[in-house]
């Protein structure tokens, strides 16, 4: 008890005396580190040799080509481009990396990640003397100069980790994916190469992911913005999600290389990465032991800066493709969004959809990826949602129309109308408020599990909850599992109690934080240099913000400034303040 109490108290002087670091510590040396971890049995075995070989075969399988045939064909194909291909050493300016420019690459690395096998992290280069900056410049120079990538830059320590949280201790590998950390100067590297060659890396902007200033809940909107749209016509709008099966680890580099020259990319930034692309290797590491490296044939690197936007410009030509098919709104293609390899077909007809699935198929064959059937799924939403419709058929077999489906972690239902299931948000949010509260106990600070419970379980419910369109009865099952913990802290199931509890505590009602957070979502939206995402929230948007603003008995340029004080002193008049 005396122990509890101690613990307590910690964590209570860290949250007045506003000292997060010191809060986090505390909370994670004493309370979340209590039990010693153990790895768990993966396919039967606890024997650590036995498992890293096991996950050794299985990344490397992953990590590969799904047609030998195409690879070679490419290859090819690559070679005789590159004989042809102008530019080189010639053409590389010594001024192009500056230490002005890796000063600002280091400052764009993340603090407190994890070290590669040279041991170092961003801390060591960001508090580092700058003539540092100036030694990396020339050697980013040098490397660009003679097209040849240090071997310590391709070697990537994979760490396994299981798919799903809490999972039970009995795994099989195909139920963990692959974390690899890549070495820190490496990736210095390629946030210069991505400062310098950027305007060879753009996309679609109907491709929201790994963008700056775009998120999920960008992808989520503008899906619900065009159903909302052609439902608003007395319209019915057939969803088709599609999974593709490993995409990031089957991108083929040969064709990625190709891509690229199609753009008029730099020879010399193709045949970089094609130096480092082909040579990569990867160890798996499982508790004290490292595997044996082996060769990355497929994929784009994890852990890698540039990974990422690669990976964007190998599937961009689905999007393009895309564009003369299903839904369009104001003279914009809005058929199809993406978020990384997450894809959404809209298209107002059958005939229409099952066009965009074929063309998808045709174009995923082209770059040899292949369509996960099982994980695809079609549902439709609007006025004739309950009709029962003919398959869409791939070569692989149907896609099975469903009644619910989930698109970048939110849930859609089938209905009239637009409409989200919170179902999964409420068990993520009650399991980590359990889980806290279980280790709290009742000898605790009522800030610090209220801190605690906002941070850890109140995210699961206020996921994208700006994208959706809000409703009365959406806002009472949104509060709800907010309310029943100040039942449990305050033991109370009155109202008005409630209501001033959490507004003396600092916090409040889970109805006014969304509605803020929507305002400042849309605002932004409408203020944006992209003219599609500006498009986009002109549908729904304005509409939006004078519900909120009629809400608040306020105009719309007053509700975008101060909705947060609006929010507040709603509260404090129902308070009685």
């Amino acid at each position: 008890m005396a122990e509890k109490c101690s613990v307590s108290s910690d964590l209570h002087e860290s949250l007045l005396n506003k000292k997060n670091k010191e809060f986090w510590k505390t909370w994670k040396s004493k309370v979340c580190n209590t039990k010693l971890k153990i790895n768990p049995s993966v396919d039967g075995s606890f024997d650590e040799g036995v498992i890293i070989e096991n996950f050794k075969s299985y990344f490397e399988k992953a990590c590969s080509n799904n047609s030998a045939d195409y690879n070679s064909k490419v290859k090819r194909e690559f070679g005789i481009e590159v004989l042809n291909a102008s530019g080189g050493a010639q053409s590389i300016d010594k001024q192009l990396f500056s230490a002005e420019l890796v000063a600002i690459s280091v400052a764009r690395l993340h603090a407190g990640k994890a070290a590669c096998f040279d041991g170092l992290q961003s801390e060591h280069l960001s508090y580092s003397h700058p003539i540092v900056y100036t030694v990396l410049a020339r050697l980013f120079y040098l490397i660009m100069l003679s097209e040849y990538v240090p071997e310590d830059f391709k070697c990537g320590l994979l760490i396994p980790i299981p798919k799903e949280s809490g999972a039970k201790r009995a795994l099989k590998t195909d139920q963990f994916r692959g974390i690899t950390i890549s070495p820190i100067i490496s990736k210095v590297f390629e946030n210069c190469l991505l400062t310098i060659y950027k305007d060879y890396l753009r996309t679609s902007e109907r491709q929201f992911g790994f963008k700056k200033n775009t998120s999920c809940s960008h992808a989520i909107y503008s899906v619900r913005s065009v159903i909302d749209h052609f439902v608003s016509n007395d319209t019915t709008v057939n969803i088709c999600c599609l999974d593709i099966s490993k995409a990031f680890d089957k991108v083929n580099h040969y064709a990625l290389f190709l891509n690229l020259m199609k753009r008029n990319a730099p020879g010399c930034f193709v045949k970089v990465l094609h130096n480092w692309y082909v040579n990569s290797v990867c160890r798996v590491k499982w508790g004290s032991l490292l595997s044996t490296p082996f060769v990355l044939q497929g994929g784009v690197r994890q852990g890698g800066v540039l990974s990422p936007i690669l990976f964007l410009i190998y599937v961009d030509n689905i999007l393009v493709k895309l564009g003369s098919y299903g839904c369009v709104v104001k003279g914009l293609s809005m058929s199809a969004f993406m978020y990384a390899d997450d894809l959404i077909l809209l298209s107002p007809s059958i005939l229409g959809l099952q066009h965009m699935v074929d063309l998808c198929c045709k174009e995923f064959a082209g770059i040899d990826l292949k369509l996960n059937n099982a994980k695809s799924t079609c549902m439709r939403i609007g006025p004739r949602w309950h009709r029962k419709c003919v398959s869409i058929h791939t070569e692989n077999g149907p896609i099975d129309w469903v009644k619910e489906t989930t698109y970048l972690g939110v849930t859609l239902v089938a209905g009239p109308k637009f409409k989200i299931s919170l179902d999964n948000c409420k068990t993520n949010f009650y399991s980590s408020f359990n889980a806290i509260y279980s280790q709290l106990g009742k000898v605790n600070s009522i800030f610090v599990t209220l801190k605690l419970i906002s941070t850890i379980a109140v995210p699961c419910l206020m996921y994208s909850i700006e994208a959706v369109p809000f409703s009365k009865s959406f806002m009472r099952a949104l509060e709800h599992p907010w309310t029943r913990v100040f039942n449990k802290i305050f033991s109370t199931f009155d109202a008005d109690t409630i209501l001033g509890c959490q507004f003396f505590s600092g916090y409040l009602p889970l109805e006014h934080v969304a509605r803020t957070r929507k305002v400042k979502f849309l605002s932004d939206m409408m203020s944006s240099s992209c003219y599609y995402i500006r498009s986009i929230v002109s549908l729904t948007g304005n509409e939006e913000l004078e519900a909120i603003a009629e809400r608040y008995a306020v105009d719309v340029p007053y509700v975008i400034k101060n909705c947060h004080e609006i929010a507040l002193k709603s509260v404090e008049t129902q308070v009685g303040l």
